[in-house]
């Protein structure tokens, strides 16, 4: 069993993200991502509420133009597990999912990270949704990576890692470090959320 390691250089930016739409777990209830503010409180799953620091807003549009596979992952209600999730989701392709290790081949533990893209295509429930490139899409980040609840779907915050810089443009690289100084300092300053990650092919899904 292997925790993730700091992410590797990339050419290009993962796609993560949550939709507009989609129901984040607060103090007060749930709130539609594209409402959530800096500052706010989230509930998470380790670490109790905690506030937005960080808000990456931004459609896949171009992406997908440059490739088709780039596309949002739609998920229906209950798709993925019991109230997994709790209504119909849409996620940005590359955006890490927890998924029960028991449908997970090589995860022991509770779970594991997967990437919503891996979901796709086992059944009519989960999909490649092309008519969503347009739609914006919400990464949020913490003071640590941390999972949040998004319509019933446990999710993995952003997470700033300093080899990564350089896959974003010069205005998004400035408000990162402005927001999180110690990508400065450190290579790998903020911990994964302390799932394995598993592969695309791990996924097994079954019957719910």
């Amino acid at each position: 069993m292997s925790r993730i390691e700091p992410l590797a250089i990339t050419e290009t930016a993962p796609l993560t993200g949550v939709a507009g739409t989609s129901m984040l777990r607060t103090p007060t209830g749930e709130r539609r991502a594209e409402n959530v503010q800096i500052g706010d409180l989230i509930v998470t799953r380790h670490h109790g509420l905690q506030p937005v620091r960080f808000i990456w807003k931004r459609t896949l549009a171009e992406a997908v133009g440059k490739d088709p596979a780039a596309a949002p992952i739609r998920i229906a209600k209950r798709a993925v597990g019991p109230m997994m999730p709790s209504g119909p989701l849409v996620l940005a392709p590359d955006q890490p999912v927890v998924v029960p290790s028991y449908l997970l081949s090589g995860i022991d533990g509770v779970g594991g990270l997967l990437k919503a893209r891996a979901l796709a295509g086992h059944s009519d429930d989960v999909w490649v949704d092309r008519t969503m490139d347009n739609a914006t899409f919400y990464d949020f980040g913490f003071d640590r990576h941390e999972v949040i609840c998004v319509s019933g779907l446990p999710v993995a915050s952003f997470r700033p890692v300093a080899d990564r810089l350089a896959v974003f443009d010069a205005d998004m690289r400035d408000r990162l470090v402005r927001r999180y100084p110690q990508l400065r300092e450190k290579r790998d300053p903020f911990p994964c959320c302390g799932y394995d990650e598993a592969g695309e092919d791990a996924y097994m899904p079954r019957a719910h």
